[in-house]
């Protein structure tokens, strides 16, 4: 009785705490009468102008600021408009304009409207509607201008974060070319998260949150886009996709096809050194050529009506056939002499079963309470064929065939609520997943062992996280619990159980103009299943890469600080990567001239990145300089004994857009990366790409035309060597990626998708 008595009383001061405050409210606007998104907002008391709390617009220039009394004064701030104080003497709905600010600097001119950064409880917010970059063509075109975040051969990265987990409009991103298919007029916003607090899986170094535009009106609409590129070397791909959409009222039905086919080179050079009865080195000449056909089928609807949605969607990956024909040609030496002259010919065919994947979701709100669920469903395959000829000098000729059979299973839910508590928000939240493999390989001939496994994986999760307004800023921390049980059946069984705990803490506030944040987390890297897998990759009689199944997970400890000043952005992170996964040689035990490439855990990794963007406005010209540096400290046997792996490697990006009028936009960008060392490895050559673009929108926004030259110095390849103590490999790339991309885009009566879901068993996905 007295425990219901003390709960009841409990709820009695909440309720006449948030009762006793009273709320300030209205929407900015620009001297148009236009909505200003994310306008950034501090309230300051009107006796002494000190500071009560910091915040923000919505999407549409909104805003909705809690106070314990008036009158208080709201300072409105906006990058490229004057900054404007208004008095609240009551809680009276205030329509706030602001008036444009022009800046002259030795009679040079900077005006507003670039990009828009401001902090946000979890990272860096860039408004992009109503900027140049809103005009530059794709998502896939405005994330390569966002500070940190660098577009690869393979994808974006997040600078000294790896491969960002990224979201459009709170669902997961299945495909990156989801980025080619969203139109960057229709973006109202990117916010980069490098600290991701515990909402997010404990393997989530780094996100990218992508905001549309509410489509508006009803009936039908297509979105048509195609791609095509080619160049002296590169043999070009070909990209078609059709968006069909019908709304009425809240019911939103949508479907599209997709459709990509590609033809690459990979041209290598390759020498290898390994210690064991002899020393051994081998030369090696690669020739990769490569060809892809991708097609899948998206369907789906959702309802939406009174700040309530639900939907769901169904994604199938059309079986198609994906061909590589690699060729080895490799130089032997035992103890400096010619031992071996080797020619291997590999013809790979990989064939993917009918996979699918099927999202479902709720997002509403039930009083104070908002309310997010997700499930999902996977299932997906493929088999892989390898027909190996092999012609020796010194052994005998050799014909392998390998067959590899993989096929997934996934079933993951997750749900969070959130609603006030005091001066802030709390959030809980569980995420759960089961995770199925089953992954066969086999050599008749018996070269290389075959092996069958089969992997079973439940991963259990709950979270809480609390947000709260401090008189100086505004703290957030959180908590993630979770519980993994992994089930390996193979060749060498195992079961692997783990009870984890991973907190996270931020903190925001501004002095003056300059916004910081400092904030710190506990992650975990899992390594993948095909990390874990006992299949082998055959590269000849002396070289073979395989998984390793006793692989444990990474614990990763991150501090960063960022601080945003006007047009000036800084980051500085650290990590502490232990037990960290790197790739590891070493002789095979049964035949020591043989070299297996496989992974490890080493002891310790540690890191800083200091990162400076500079992106101000001059005219017409939006110029942005970015300058990096990733410094590792790691000291560890190499192939000629203890090696320091400190070299810091260098980052230069700079980024150009030029407003030539009537909807036609130039861009030219430029990024660099220097030499160094990550983990155990040097990066032995910088890498130089230049690309060149030019933009026309033409029918009111209806086509979009584009031209574009990439990596015009034909230098964006990389080149590494591994150090290990019995072997050392170095790898020279060269991808030929220089050519000419055409694309076109038309789009009619376009209304677009209003798809909520944000899936779940994310982590489970990638890994797979």
């Amino acid at each position: 009785m007295k425990e219901k008595i003390t709960l009841i009383s409990l709820f009695c001061v909440i309720a006449l705490h948030l009762s006793a405050q009273t709320t300030v409210k209205g929407v900015v606007v620009d001297e148009h009468q236009q909505p200003l998104p994310f306008a950034q907002l501090t309230l300051k008391s009107s006796a002494d102008s000190s500071f009560i709390k910091s915040g923000s617009c919505d999407s549409i220039g909104r805003f909705a600021l809690t106070c314990k009394k008036l009158p208080v004064i709201l300072s409105v701030n906006y990058i490229g408009y004057q900054i404007k104080e208004i008095v609240y003497s009551s809680s009276e709905f205030k329509r706030i304009a602001l008036i444009p600010d022009t800046i002259s600097l030795h009679d040079v001119i900077i005006t507003g409207r670039c990009p828009r950064m401001k902090l946000t409880t979890e990272g860096v917010l860039t408004n992009i509607s109503g900027t140049v970059l809103s005009k530059v063509g794709t998502a896939e075109d405005v994330l390569s201008h966002i500070p940190m975040i660098r577009k690869t051969k393979d994808g974006f990265e997040v600078f000294g974060k790896g491969t960002p987990l990224i979201y459009i409009n709170n669902k997961e991103m299945r495909d990156e070319n989801e980025l080619q298919q969203l139109k960057s007029s229709d973006i109202l916003s990117i916010e980069l998260i490098t600290n991701p607090g515990s909402r997010y899986d404990a393997t989530v170094k780094s996100v990218i949150k992508i905001k549309t535009r509410k489509a508006v009106g009803d009936g039908w609409s297509i979105d048509t886009w195609g791609r095509y590129g080619k160049g002296r070397k590169d043999k070009g791909d070909e990209t078609l996709s059709a968006d069909l959409n019908y709304r009425k009222s809240g019911l939103d039905l949508f479907g599209s096809v997709w459709t990509d086919h590609n033809k690459s080179i990979q041209y290598a050079t390759m020498s290898q050194d390994a210690k064991s009865g002899g020393r051994i080195h081998e030369e090696e000449v690669m020739d990769n050529r490569m060809r892809n056909l991708d097609i899948q089928l998206i369907g789906g609807a959702d309802y939406d009506i009174n700040n309530q949605s639900m939907g769901i969607k169904y994604t199938m990956y059309v079986p198609t056939t994906n061909k590589i024909f690699t060729t080895f040609n490799s130089q032997v030496f035992q103890n400096s002499q010619l031992f071996d002259n080797l020619r291997n010919n590999t013809s790979s065919k990989t064939k993917g079963d009918v996979g699918s994947t099927i999202n479902t979701y709720y997002v509403g709100t039930v009083g104070k309470t908002e309310i997010n669920f997700n499930a999902d469903e996977l299932n997906d395959g493929y088999k892989e064929k390898n027909a190996i000829d092999e012609n020796s000098q010194a052994q005998d000729n050799r014909h392998l065939d390998t067959e590899n059979r993989v096929r997934n299973n996934l079933v993951a839910a997750k749900l969070s609520l959130t609603f006030p508590l005091w001066k802030g928000n709390f959030t809980w939240g569980s995420e759960d997943s089961y995770t199925y493999r089953k992954d066969d390989y086999s050599n008749p001939q018996g070269y290389v062992a075959s092996s069958n496994s089969t992997l079973h994986n439940y991963n259990l999760a709950t979270f809480i996280d609390y947000s709260h307004d401090l008189p100086f800023g505004t703290a957030e921390a959180g908590v993630r619990y979770e519980h993994l049980d992994f089930h390996h059946d193979g060749d060498k069984k195992q079961r692997k159980i783990y009870n984890n705990v991973f907190p996270t803490f931020s903190f925001n506030t501004q002095i003056s103009n300059v916004q910081l944040q400092a904030a710190y987390s506990l992650k975990t890297a899992r390594p993948t299943y095909r990390q874990l897998s006992n299949d082998v990759f055959y590269a000849n009689m002396y070289s073979i890469q395989k998984g390793n199944p006793m692989l444990e997970n990474s614990t990763i400890h991150d501090a960063s600080l960022t601080m945003i000043w006007k047009f000036l952005q800084f980051n500085l992170d650290y990590t502490d990567r232990r037990k960290d996964i790197i790739y590891y040689m070493y002789p095979e035990s049964e035949n020591s001239d043989v070299v297996i490439t496989s992974y490890k855990n080493l002891h310790s990794v540690k890191t800083i990145t200091p990162f400076l963007d500079v992106a101000p406005a001059i005219g017409k010209w939006n110029p942005d300089l970015s300058i990096g540096l990733s410094k590792q400290w790691l000291t560890a046997a190499s192939f000629s004994g203890e090696q320091k792996f400190n070299k810091p490697i260098w980052m230069i990006g700079f980024n150009n857009t030029l407003e030539f009028g009537k909807n036609f936009i130039g861009e030219l960008n430029f990024n660099y990366q220097g030499t160094g060392n990550s983990e155990n490895g040097y990066l032995s050559k910088s890498t130089v790409a230049l690309d060149l673009g030019f933009t026309k929108t033409l029918c009111h926004d209806h086509l979009i035309l584009k031209i574009a030259g990439e990596d015009l110095f034909n230098r964006n390849n990389d080149s590494n060597i591994l150090y290990c103590p019995a072997a050392k490999l170095s790898q020279d790339n060269r991808y030929y990626k220089r050519q000419v991309v055409f694309t076109i885009r038309y789009r009619w009566n376009t209304t677009g998708k209003r798809y909520k879901g944000t899936g779940a068993g994310n982590d489970e996905k990638s890994r797979l």
